[in-house]
């Protein structure tokens, strides 16, 4: 509950940051909006009985371009998860940890088209990602009467598909919900990794970002004198 309160005081404290930077730009402009979310990294079949999923975060930024349904939307995925791990990582160990803590670090990036109406649209999307999987291990000495638990991380490729609600709220700010299917190609205790995050957050306009990338741009334009 202490998690929920300060996750909820923490997206507020976003919201209200994010707000001084939002303006109105045309429909016929590109945009770009911040994500704030939050929810869990559910999973399914054996991996089921080795992570059990916990609150999570994920931050990122979605492209709209310009006279458009395309956009390009990237993704940081926190994935935390209980572990509760069948043998021992490490060769000649033979201790275990009951029960731990385990994170999935995963960046995103996917291209997705959006359909509807002015305040409630649908979007879909699909790509790759590559992301930093934490499984921790217990190291047990004997004489010392010493227990040490070493976080192993490991690189893995990742491949997602989803798809989203997007409810406008007006003045750049928007309420989405998001589900995916994510498929992790390097296995957790020899099981294959197949997660489907849910997500609940925010999606503030920060276009204003763009008008000052497009005024630098133009300063360092030099007009050539009239001969």
């Amino acid at each position: 509950m202490k998690n929920f309160l300060r996750s909820a005081l923490l997206l507020c404290s976003i919201i209200s940051t994010q707000q001084l930077f939002a303006q109105k730009t045309n429909q016929d402009s590109s945009k770009l909006l911040s994500i704030s979310g939050f929810g869990y990294g559910f999973n399914s079949g054996k991996l089921n009985t080795v992570l059990k999923p916990q609150f999570s975060t994920n931050l990122g930024i979605e492209y709209r371009f310009k006279k458009s349904n395309v956009f390009l939307m990237g993704n940081l995925d926190l994935l935390s998860f209980g572990y509760y791990q069948d043998y021992s990582d490490q060769a000649g160990n033979p201790y275990r940890i009951k029960y731990g803590s385990s994170t999935f670090y995963m960046l995103e990036a996917a291209p997705g088209y959006r359909f509807g109406g002015k305040h409630v649209s649908f979007y879909g999307f699909i790509g790759p990602g590559v992301g930093l999987t934490n499984l921790p291990n217990v190291t047990v000495n004997t004489q010392l009467l010493t227990a040490t638990q070493t976080n192993n991380y490991t690189w893995t490729a990742s491949a997602e598909a989803g798809l989203g609600l997007d409810l406008s709220l007006g003045s750049g700010f928007v309420i989405f919900l998001q589900g995916r299917y994510m498929h992790n190609f390097s296995k957790v205790q020899d099981q294959n990794v197949d997660l489907f995050p849910v997500f609940l957050g925010v999606k503030s306009n920060i276009s204003a970002v763009l008008g000052v990338f497009r005024k630098k741009q133009a300063a360092l334009i030099v007009v050539p004198p009239k001969v």
